[in-house]
């Protein structure tokens, strides 16, 4: 980082420091990082860094856990606080030894005034401030485009690294991404709004961040640049007309002649945008009318059908009749219901039929159902009379 020729004002620095693991296709971790070196990490941070304070997240195991505190301690002269992650989707391996699913960072604050700020947080009043978050591991490791082996075995979650870069640094900041690894930091600060300074001295995880970055959030990026030079352009247009002004002392903001052939030209495409929407309308309106007017014949069409069962059958069975095509007509078909597929109760269960429409029809002739019928066409026609004399009313 001492390369880095113009200082910025960082406010979060994430370290993801080697744990003397050694697993398959890492890179320099043969040993734990040393005490010294996290402090010379720290101080090299101090100089490049032109704000008055800035917050680092530094990974560590529970056996690196207390020398990564002393590190910290001596240069981070606004406190520090520890935090544990736990990986709650990590399963048991059917070992006899316990699983760990524990991870440990430890945050470290420095502030030019040697006090701790409220400026070093972006927590919200109802964000949990809890020191115990719950992140799931990275089950899937990305595989480097070239050799298709793991790019890393210590990538980290996105999530966790955007709960890192959310809370602990203001949107638009910078931010380093320490000992990168597989440039999960960086990914975090793209989705979160926020410049990145990626470090990572393995060439081979260098080459597989850039295929990762361009892979995961190539389209964003673009959007982004596409943006920013919307933004130059609009500013550079801004200065053309101040440098006009002043040159010929005129007003290079357009007339008001100008004006109005601008809106002119609005209005014109604003009669043609409505003509068109009219138009569609129209057509719109056309197709109800062919689809009211099928429906009105499909009504006819059920109304001369339920009339000839009515004559075939007698008036007894003429409502028994109706109902059963209405229920049909609910049920989207339009076949009557056959005798059973089984040709040894077809007799019994076309003679239950009968003996239900019988049953149907002596229901609706009977004096109770004609009352009742009565009834409900007398409520209906005082409603529909409050409604006529309300709306006449309005």
């Amino acid at each position: 980082m001492k390369n880095l020729q113009n200082p910025l004002p960082f406010s979060l620095v994430i370290c993801d420091f080697p744990y003397d693991f050694n697993l398959p296709m890492s890179a320099d971790d043969t040993q734990p990082f040393p005490e010294d070196d996290i402090v010379l990490v720290l101080q090299n941070v101090k100089e490049v860094c032109t704000g008055p304070l800035w917050t680092v997240a530094g990974f560590c195991s529970v056996d690196m856990l207390s020398y990564i505190r002393n590190a910290f301690a001596r240069v981070c002269n606004a406190g520090q606080e520890v935090v544990t992650w736990c990986k709650p989707n990590v399963m048991n391996t059917g070992g006899p030894r316990l699983v760990s699913t524990t991870e440990f960072f430890v945050i470290g604050y420095y502030s030019v005034t040697g006090s701790w700020e409220a400026t070093h947080y972006n927590f919200a009043s109802t964000d949990p401030r809890h020191n115990y978050r719950l992140f799931d591991a990275v089950m899937k490791k990305y595989n480097h485009p070239l050799d298709l082996a793991v790019l890393c075995p210590y990538q980290k979650p996105v999530t966790l690294y955007a709960w890192l870069v959310d809370k602990f640094s203001p949107p638009g900041s910078y931010v380093i991404d320490g000992f990168s690894g597989s440039g999960t930091g960086a990914i975090a600060c793209v989705l979160r709004n926020r410049n990145c300074l990626v470090v990572e001295k393995n060439s081979r995880c260098a080459v597989g961040i850039r295929a990762r970055i361009l892979n995961d959030i190539g389209l964003t990026i673009d959007r982004e640049c596409r943006r920013k030079e919307a933004k130059e352009a609009d500013k550079y247009y801004k200065c053309a007309f101040v440098a006009e002004e002043e040159a010929t002392g005129t007003d290079a903001r357009p007339t008001n002649e100008e004006l109005e052939v601008i809106c002119l030209a609005k209005t014109t495409a604003a009669s043609q945008a409505a003509g068109t929407a009219a138009t569609g309308t129209a057509a719109a309106a056309t197709n109800v009318g062919v689809v009211a007017e099928g429906a009105a014949a499909a009504v006819t069409a059920a109304a001369v059908t339920i009339t000839a069962a009515a004559a075939t059958t007698g008036p007894a069975t003429a409502p028994a009749t109706a109902r059963a095509s209405a229920a049909q007509r609910r049920q989207g078909s339009c076949i009557e219901p056959g005798a059973s597929q089984d040709s040894s109760v077809g007799t019994t269960t076309r003679g239950a039929r009968k003996r239900k429409q019988a049953a149907v029809a002596k229901e609706v002739n009977s004096p109770r159902a004609k009352t009742h019928v009565i009834a409900l066409i007398s409520r209906a026609t005082s409603g529909a009379l409050t409604r006529d004399a309300g709306g006449s009313g309005n």
